[in-house]
């Protein structure tokens, strides 16, 4: 018998990944990976759990990722395509109905990963859209009356610290974002935030976004920046 019933193995994935989201406030990619991991001892229990586990994965990429990075695809592609439903059904851990869910939520992987937008940067990292929503999701959670431009901006820069040491893509998103809030708050940009934005190279983030971001990201700067020079 396995450890966990298939549906508890599901859910508890999926669980230990909105923990990572929620409670430990990592960006999406990262909080997958974390959850793999995790999961990962179980693996080498039986072929049955590690096709639950896989597959699981792999779902997660597929619906919350906005890009996957080739390595991740490929490796992922290879670990689902060693996978032997014979062996699943002998090993007879599943009923008809979970074999065949297990059956065709793989099939939708295998299929739907490889249609994926590729993420060639190997950092983990919030991606642009991911992390303006992020941010002004925060801003709006610790809104309040009394709040002021120096509790605003410590408690953002705080809450987003890790973030903008991993990578400089997520820095000028976090500050520039935050500036954005200020000024639509009525408030002044510190100069210490000014003089951060305004020392940003967008090309310096090389491979940390599309070029598409890197434009909506220079033209937020620029909206920023603007908007503080008339202020």
């Amino acid at each position: 018998m396995m450890k966990k019933s298939y549906e508890d193995y599901i859910a508890e994935f999926y669980e230990c990944y909105e923990d990572y989201k929620n409670e430990d406030k990592l960006s999406t990619v990262e909080a997958i990976a974390r959850t793999l991991y995790d999961f990962d001892g179980l693996m080498s229990r039986s072929e049955t759990e590690k096709a639950i586990i896989l597959t699981t994965y792999g779902q997660l990429i597929v619906s919350e990722q906005l890009r996957v990075l080739v390595n991740t695809r490929d490796n992922l592609l290879k670990k689902l395509n060693q996978i032997d439903f014979l062996l699943i059904k002998q090993e007879q851990k599943l009923t008809t109905e979970q074999y065949d869910d297990l059956q065709s939520k793989y099939n939708g992987v295998l299929e739907n990963i490889k249609r994926m937008p590729i993420d060639i940067c190997r950092m983990a990292r919030w991606y642009y859209e991911e992390l303006i929503d992020e941010v002004n999701e925060y801003f709006l959670s610790i809104k309040s009356a009394d709040m002021n431009v120096e509790k605003i901006t410590n408690s953002v820069l705080s809450r987003f610290g890790r973030d903008c040491e991993n990578t400089l893509s997520e820095k000028m998103i976090v500050y520039t974002t935050l500036g954005e809030i200020l000024i639509t708050q009525n408030y002044l940009i510190p100069d210490e935030i000014v003089s951060e934005i305004k020392s940003f190279d967008v090309n310096d983030t090389k491979d940390q976004l599309l070029q598409v971001e890197k434009d909506q990201l220079i033209n937020l700067i620029n909206k920023v920046l603007d908007k503080s020079n008339n202020s």
